[in-house]
């Protein structure tokens, strides 16, 4: 049996490009088991990262002797699954179609009406994939036969699950993935908390690796692939603390020397567990703060109190590690003085956040609310929205009008940002004073927030270019200021360079050393 598994087109191509350097890890795990539980032929494309279309998939599968086509899908490739199946379904009536992930897990009856499949995969893969070649092997028609909707599952140990197949997801194809910058690891899926805007596609299940298990696919990325750092992308890594503490302890003695990072509910964070995160190499932690005001967080089952997330904030920070928060606006009950609060919470906390719009996925109580309020569409023409991209998405389900709403949202981001950034430039003037030139590293949110900021002060001369590592933005143009390679720009030791990125800086600041160590240097982030 021959298998085809791959990701999907989302129905803006823009949405596309922020995941084309992802790997679909996710993809890789259900490879991996196939190939330990069966002797079947598989492969996978990821779509987005090749930047193929509908009509290069069709000549790839022509060509190919494929059985079952395997396809993970979010609700953003709805338009995407509805042709695509229906063109394969009717140029390849033997091929068998199933379509997993949060899309068809959480609106599978769509699915089936709109899409030419045969199997829908609600939940995990790794296990139901198996079991549906196993039963396609044995009888084409067995879904024709059985309910082809199937629950997924995990494997009683989560050790019995092998590592994903890093070489046939192409892993050192990603440009995003040099040495220096995070690859994905997963230590347990699910999530036990119930915030009511969250979809959690495998439910209130909570499962994990072994640290033993763990460690070692840790010493694979580094000693095999070459990897410097990695991210933890379980939705919530510090569910128990004693795991993470056994982890970093296992770190440190390995005196492997990479750095990483991981996500976490900001109230599972101590001292104790931070001093270890700190000297076991984690350099930033991303935390769902989501609001600064009680009632908001009440709202969204949140369970923080705001008390202690400050606290643990200041904890982080203690020990240099970055806080990368969260935070959510414009959720059913907003207010422009839950706004206010929210503002004065991240300014108080020198913390900075893009913010995201209120986000109603299918199936959580948010869109039951958002849509009993007839503040959405109906499933289908929702699904069918052009663009799905959280950053741009701009839902407002307050009583505010949208002129209102959205304009102070983008006045609160201004000031908030403003704030953050003054607080790293008031202690750092005697760098600003003392260079020649300054540098800006990092083309993005905070790269140019600085150059705004600096734009309207004493140093506006001073600045020479921005420095960016994504070859495709060499020698363009931003903001009125050329963008270079780091090897292209010439930096003295009279020179200041500001790394404004929060992803790793430290391995940023590593590169600039390695062109003069007495290059002055201030960390945004």
């Amino acid at each position: 049996m021959n298998i085809l598994l791959m990701t999907a087109i989302a129905n803006d191509p823009q949405d596309s490009k922020g995941l084309a350097d992802h790997m679909p890890i996710g993809l890789g795990y259900i490879a991996a088991n196939v190939k330990k539980l069966t002797d079947y032929n598989i492969d996978i494309i990821d779509v987005e990262h090749k930047g193929y279309g509908i009509d290069d998939l069709i000549n790839i599968i022509s060509n190919k002797s494929i059985d079952v086509l395997g396809i993970s899908a979010f609700v953003s490739n709805y338009l995407f699954c509805v042709e695509f199946t229906n063109k394969i379904k009717k140029l390849f009536p033997n091929i068998k179609i199933v379509l997993g992930g949060p899309f068809p897990t959480s609106t599978p009856d769509l699915v089936l009406e709109d899409c030419s499949v045969d199997v829908v995969v609600k939940g995990a893969g790794e296990m139901a994939f198996v079991d549906i070649l196993r039963n396609l092997d044995c009888d084409p028609d067995y879904y024709k036969k059985h309910h082809n909707v199937v629950i997924g599952y995990f494997p009683d140990d989560m050790d019995d699950l092998p590592s994903p197949d890093w070489k046939l997801m192409e892993y050192d194809t990603y440009q995003y993935l040099p040495p220096w910058s995070d690859f994905p690891i997963l230590s347990s899926r699910g999530c036990p908390y119930r915030c009511n805007y969250c979809y959690k596609i495998n439910g209130d299940m909570y499962k994990e690796r072994s640290i033993d298990n763990l460690f070692n696919e840790v010493l694979v990325v580094v000693n095999e692939l070459g990897r410097e750092t990695f991210m933890m992308q379980d939705d919530l890594f510090f569910v128990k603390p004693r795991r993470v503490i056994e982890f970093c302890n296992k770190l440190i003695e390995s005196n492997l020397n990479i750095q990483w990072s991981a996500i976490s509910r900001i109230d599972l964070i101590n001292e104790e567990i931070a001093e270890l995160l700190s000297k076991a190499g984690c350099k930033s932690v991303g935390i769902g703060i989501e609001s600064g005001s009680k009632d908001m967080l009440k709202a969204m089952n949140k369970k923080l109190s705001l008390e202690k997330t400050a606290k643990n904030l200041a904890i982080l920070r203690k020990y240099n590690i970055k806080q990368m928060p969260y935070v959510i606006v414009g959720y059913p009950g907003e207010t422009l003085d839950t706004l206010r609060e929210t503002e004065d919470f991240l300014i108080e906390n020198k913390i900075y956040s893009a913010m995201t719009y209120s986000f109603p996925f299918p199936a959580t109580e948010l869109w039951e609310i958002a849509l009993s309020r007839g503040m959405l569409p109906e499933l289908r023409e929702y699904s069918s929205r052009k663009s799905f991209d959280v950053t741009k998405f701009q839902w407002n389900f307050t009583s505010l009008e949208e002129s209102v709403f959205f304009d102070y949202v983008e006045s609160m981001k201004s000031r908030i940002l403003s704030a953050f950034i003054d607080n790293y430039l008031n202690n750092n003037i005697d760098k600003l004073d003392d260079a020649d030139n300054i540098f800006i590293y990092g083309v993005g949110f905070l790269g140019r927030g600085l150059f705004e900021k600096l734009q309207n002060s004493q140093y506006v001369k001073k600045i020479k270019s921005f420095i960016d590592d994504d070859p495709s933005r060499n020698n363009t143009d931003y903001m009125g200021l050329r963008v270079c390679k780091l090897d292209d720009v010439k930096i003295t030791k009279s020179d200041l360079c500001i790394i404004a990125n929060s992803y790793f800086p430290e391995v940023m600041e590593k590169k600039v050393k390695k062109l003069d160590d007495s290059i002055k240097i201030i960390i945004l982030a």
